[in-house]
């Protein structure tokens, strides 16, 4: 059945539906939020998930309160009110705290608060709520504690990364690493040495980087993640860019180049067509670069990236006035 035609049935149940039947109420309101959710309608999704936040509150049901809540942040963040999306999940949290005082619920109410900030670039408020997610899981228990740990000292690295703290993220990707190591998670070690690099390479120590992206490379390589390949194919190429050798940084970048381009992994496009700009502009050609800004920018564009787009655009300008 297609979404309309669900969306038109769900609706024909709520005029039936006992609505003093509040767990068939909740369910069917809640149905009809995530169909609306699903084409886009978010006006539409919010006014049905707050009819049956309304209802939850009439007859003192917390949990489904607690849950609507986070369904109606998740809604707030689709339309990049993240503001109040933030408040919508803190309320989630609060009564998960005092209701349920179920950890995996806290910890996804605390990821997406934390999310919403890293988004508002409110790294310090970001970091607080990844710090108290990280909290609810003092003791490694099994592999699945071991991963989430690992996902939120990710995120933890990633916030002291764009404040430029480095000392703080590369010490959250290497707790990383350990786990991933004691786990035998080739991904998840390919990922952290890969993390490791980056910071290395944005404290200028190139050569430790190079060092870590190779070990990255080698288990991209032996499980064969073509992903992975060409993400280090990327950065090595962006290392010779830095030192000015830009033949060599060509090669490596269209080899990146003529992977990623058969996969479906936009934003691993936009850092790719991003080097492949940058390499063409330092040879002096500009019309080469244009094109891979402009390639840039559509992918931009294509997921409501303006500050992106904006800023690309000034790339394009730049190439145009030096190739006149």
């Amino acid at each position: 059945m297609e979404k309309d035609e669900k969306l038109k049935a769900a609706l024909l149940l709520l005029e039936n539906v006992d609505k003093n039947d509040n767990s068939k109420y909740n369910s069917l309101l809640n149905e009809i939020s995530g169909l609306y959710f699903e084409i886009g309608e978010f006006n539409k999704a919010i006014e049905y998930i707050n009819q049956a936040i309304a209802s939850d509150i009439k007859v003192g049901d917390n949990i489904n309160y607690a849950n609507d809540l986070s369904n109606l942040g998740l809604i707030l963040r689709a339309k990049n009110n993240f503001k109040e999306a933030i408040k919508s999940f803190s309320k989630a949290y609060e009564l998960d705290k005092i209701v349920i005082n179920d950890k995996k619920k806290k910890i996804h109410d605390l990821l997406n608060i934390g999310e919403c900030n890293e988004l508002l670039k409110q790294w310090d408020l970001a970091l607080g709520a990844y710090n108290d997610a990280l909290k609810e899981i003092p003791e490694l228990k099994n592999d699945k504690d071991k991963e989430t740990y690992i996902y939120i000292s990710n995120m933890i690295g990633f916030c002291y990364e764009k404040q430029k703290i480095f000392e703080n993220a590369i010490e959250f990707y290497k707790k990383g690493l350990e786990i991933g190591l004691e786990l035998k998670n080739q991904i998840i070690t390919e990922t952290q040495y890969n993390n490791i690099g980056r910071i290395f390479e944005l404290s200028g120590d190139e050569e430790k980087a190079l060092e870590s992206y190779k070990k990255a490379f080698e288990i991209a390589e032996k499980i064969r993640d073509l992903e992975g390949i060409s993400i280090q194919f990327n950065n090595f190429g962006r290392l010779n860019l830095t030192k000015g050798e830009i033949d060599k940084a060509l090669e490596y970048c269209q080899k990146a180049l003529n992977i990623i381009e058969k996969s479906d992994n936009d934003q691993n496009k936009i850092v790719q067509y991003r080097s492949m700009a940058l390499i063409y502009k330092k040879l002096k050609n500009n019309l080469k670069a244009i094109e891979y800004f402009e390639k840039m920018k559509n992918l931009a564009l294509k997921y409501n990236e303006i500050p992106l787009a904006k800023s690309i655009d000034l790339e394009i300008e730049e190439c145009q006035k030096i190739n006149h």
